[in-house]
């Protein structure tokens, strides 16, 4: 199974290295589903204008802004999949 984790929550340009309870939880599952056969393909938004800048995960090709406008504006029929942006297709996305 292929598994696409978000993980901005773990991303140090973003949180400074402070974790919260989501970051907690997210760096569990990094590191224990591989462990369960899934394939983790961690995923996070960069800081805008900055796609490099991510180092936890690949960076997403929409930014957090552009993603939650299009996610409020357009029908659930048009919605961005991250799985549609990859080679390969995603079984999930957490």
């Amino acid at each position: 199974m292929r598994v696409g984790l978000s993980t901005t929550t773990l991303e140090p340009v973003l949180t400074a290295g402070r974790h919260d309870g989501l970051a907690v939880y997210t760096r569990g599952l990094c590191e224990h589903l591989p462990a369960a056969g899934v394939d983790v393909l961690p995923f996070s938004f960069a800081p805008p204008g900055a796609p490099g800048r991510v180092s936890v995960g690949r960076a997403l090709p929409l930014s957090f802004a552009l993603a939650t406008l299009g996610d409020v504006l357009l029908p659930a029929s048009a919605c961005l999949h991250v799985s549609r942006t990859l080679a390969a297709p995603l079984d999930l996305f957490h």
